[in-house]
């Protein structure tokens, strides 16, 4: 009699150990999703903003900060290929360019450096500010960082 109570013990220790094992393996066990392959060359760099922007000083700045020449070559060869792309169009395989400039007229003012949000291997560089001018600002008081950035990738 004394056992058989020894062996249930020892059975239902055993099974609490099994079971909590268990427990700690499926905790341990990580998901990862899937990020799609990046798409257009390192020196490519896709800019999202209003089309009123993109014709005004906001483009005019952000087209002389990324296109200008690199400096030591006989021809003039710009650093960065920029795409315009309006915030309407921007989704679905545009999303998947490999360095993305959004600017964005918020109330709050601000730059944000993303990396890998919607593919792999990608640069997001979101920039907020109440108008033109403050948006050209956060880019012109951060362009190194940026520039330093996206040739990281």
């Amino acid at each position: 009699m004394v056992e058989k109570k020894r062996n249930k013990r020892e059975a239902g220790r055993l099974s609490i150990f099994i079971v909590f094992s268990f427990v700690i393996a499926a905790c341990n066990s990580s998901t990862t999703t899937y990020v799609s392959e990046s798409n257009g060359k390192i020196n490519s760099l896709t800019v999202v903003m209003k089309e009123q922007f993109w014709e005004g000083k906001l483009g005019d700045h952000t087209r002389s900060v990324f296109k200008a020449p690199y400096e030591g070559l006989p021809f003039d060869e710009p650093k960065y290929d920029t795409y315009y792309i309006p915030p309407k169009a921007f989704s679905g395989f545009a999303r998947n360019s490999r360095n993305v400039i959004i600017f964005s007229k918020d109330t709050i003012n601000k730059i944000n450096l993303l990396e890998n949000p919607w593919s792999k291997p990608q640069v997001v560089v979101l920039i907020s500010g109440e108008d033109q001018e403050v948006m050209s600002f956060y880019l012109e008081e951060n362009k190194d960082l940026i520039l330093r950035t996206i040739c990281r990738k």
